[in-house]
């Protein structure tokens, strides 16, 4: 008989395989953690498995993470409304993020600007999946 509850899942998605490292190896203990590099692959496994949180970063080809947002806006009965963006290119990015946002919705969305460090991220996972944005978009 299993006595711990089971890991909440988190979908991570960048094209940078040394971020998809990271983000395993800093939170394989505490969540249920997979990786892929675009969004064809990561809406593949969206609709198979249900997912607490998504990671993405905002800039990469394959599909950004705007794309994926526009996604996650039009089919909130298949997505978590819940979305942490990681960015090199913060300064761009939020304004990019807030025109997306403009229509009504209920996802809570929160911002990181890469590098960061892994007491951060796990911080600011911990306050997405408690409802609260770490920064505000």
């Amino acid at each position: 008989m299993n006595i711990h509850p089971p890991k909440k899942r988190i979908l991570a998605i960048d094209d940078e395989v040394n971020f998809l490292w990271f983000y395993r190896f800093v939170l394989r203990n505490f969540y249920a953690i997979q990786g892929v590099q675009n969004n064809a692959l990561a809406f593949n496994l969206l609709r198979k498995r249900h997912f607490s949180l998504i990671i993405s970063d905002v800039k990469r080809p394959g599909g950004d993470g705007l794309e994926l947002l526009q996604h996650v806006l039009d089919h909130p009965e298949v997505f978590p409304r819940k979305i942490l963006f990681c960015s090199g290119w913060m300064y761009k990015s939020v304004g990019d993020v807030r025109r997306v946002l403009r229509r009504p919705h209920d996802l809570l969305v929160g911002m990181m600007s890469k590098p960061f460090k892994a007491q951060q991220l796990r911080r600011n996972i911990i306050k997405m999946l408690n409802g609260v944005s770490p920064c505000d978009v």
